[in-house]
């Protein structure tokens, strides 16, 4: 009598059972749950060959699988839509960096402020910028080759045989309010005198 069955065949009808197996299992896994499951497409595909469309025009989602109601969508489960992606390039601008505003005191009679001001303002740009924003008052005149001279600030006026005269740090300012640039942290004193 002849042998129908090698010795190996066994082993090959083995592994093709399994291989089957392993197919009809993934085929039931994949097959909706219940009519109203809708079947999984692929990201990829093209949204206008889906009979039921699963995009927005900027996302496109990845279904979940129905097994899981503690499912959290990894960073793959949306993905941007193709035609939303920005592919224009454009120039960019750097910030806009504020100057550093450095501070004075500055007393005029019974007014004291904290003057505010940038490196290189003179002080009569730091004192018109202080009384616009109200801070201080004061008037003057202009001088020809001399520059601007102060005749009232804050409190404190002229009057005759008394005259403004400023003090930096304690000391007698030797330029004029139109020349003098302030340095962080002076005091700056104006007297009758």
């Amino acid at each position: 009598m002849k042998q129908i069955m090698s010795k190996k065949q066994p082993v090959f009808f083995l592994a093709l059972s399994v291989v089957l197996a392993g197919a009809a299992l993934g085929t039931l896994l994949a097959s909706p749950k219940n009519p109203e499951d809708k079947p999984v497409v692929p990201a990829t595909a093209p949204a206008e060959d889906m009979a039921t469309p699963v995009n927005t025009p900027e996302t496109v989602a990845v279904p979940l699988p129905n097994n899981s109601d503690t499912a959290t969508p990894s960073a793959d489960a949306i993905i941007p839509a193709p035609e939303t992606l920005d592919t224009t390039t454009s120039e960019i601008t750097p910030p806009v960096v504020p100057e550093a505003t450095l501070t004075a005191t500055l007393h005029a009679g019974e007014t004291s402020i904290v003057l505010a001001f940038t490196d290189g303002q003179t002080l009569l740009e730091a004192l018109s910028a202080a009384q616009n924003s109200g801070q201080i008052s004061f008037t003057g005149k202009q001088h020809s080759g001399l520059g601007f001279y102060i005749t009232d600030i804050g409190t404190l006026h002229e009057s005759p045989g008394k005259y403004l005269v400023y003090y930096i740090n304690g000391q007698s300012a030797t330029l004029g309010v139109s020349t003098y640039t302030p340095k962080n942290s002076d005091v700056i004193d104006w007297k009758l005198e």
